[in-house]
């Protein structure tokens, strides 16, 4: 009988030993600290405007609530903006750098305890065939040297104008239209004209016509306008007092859509 009550008394004990198995440290850890989670890796291609950052966030204690949320780069090639880092969604702007950026999520209960989960995001250069035409872009430029681009700080699309009185419009125009396209992260167009020569009030028109076929607003001496198609048709320009040059054209233009 003794030997029999040993044995339930082992058996007893085993059980309690397996019962306190990782799940149990898993369940202890999430009465301790919010649970956060990041959500899935991810691998992204060139070129981008965003990154969508989804975590979650609980407490599995009914007397705490989650009171504190937010997002932070932790790691990348890119500092990137992020757009509503409060959320448990944010989205991160304009990544324009191949690499691995690694984002934070952190989450903190009405109880003062806080907790913090990691994703990973690698984004890889473009395509072959876009890397191709965007040398076959810059040959373009550099031949007829007319205009050219470069990202600013902030992601701001610089458009800068060169010689402007030995190009066809068509081909301004085509020119202006890669040139936008190569600058697919930024956040508004700038107009730099300081290197310019040439041209006339039919280049500015063609200049602003182009740009009103996109959508960023665009920005000339720190003052920017948000064109749109069928801009020039729609309004009657005075372009007289202000119309020596291309920039001064391009200006007036501009300064019809702040009035």
């Amino acid at each position: 009988m003794f030997k029999s009550a040993k044995i339930v008394l082992m058996f007893g004990v085993m059980a309690l030993v397996s019962g306190c198995d990782v799940d149990d440290v898993t369940d202890a850890d999430k009465l301790s600290k919010p649970t956060v989670n990041a959500g899935s890796d991810q691998l992204l291609k060139l070129p981008l405007n965003s990154i969508t950052l989804s975590g979650s966030a609980k407490s599995f204690l009914s007397v705490y609530k989650i009171k504190t949320t937010s997002w932070s780069q932790v790691a990348g090639p890119q500092q990137l903006a992020l757009l509503n880092a409060d959320k448990l969604t944010a989205t991160a702007l304009y990544p324009a750098t191949a690499g691995t950026y690694i984002f934070q999520l952190y989450a903190k209960d009405t109880g003062g305890r806080s907790n913090t989960d990691q994703v990973k995001i690698i984004i890889e250069p473009a395509t072959q065939a876009s890397a191709i035409r965007r040398m076959q872009s810059n040959t373009v430029s550099n031949e007829i040297a007319a205009v050219s681009w470069r990202y600013g700080a902030q992601n701001q699309g610089v458009l800068v104008f060169a010689a402007l009185g030995n190009i066809d419009l068509s081909e301004l125009k085509q020119q202006l239209n890669l040139a936008i396209e190569e600058l697919n992260s930024a956040a508004e167009l700038s107009l730099d004209f300081s290197q310019s020569t040439g041209g006339d009030v039919q280049t500015a028109l063609q200049i602003i016509e182009t740009l009103s076929q996109q959508s960023l607003p665009v920005c000339l001496q720190d003052r920017c306008s948000q064109l749109y198609a069928g801009y020039l048709s729609e309004r009657a320009f005075s372009l007289e007092p202000h119309c020596n040059s291309v920039p001064m054209c391009v200006d007036g233009l501009l300064q019809e859509r702040r009035d």
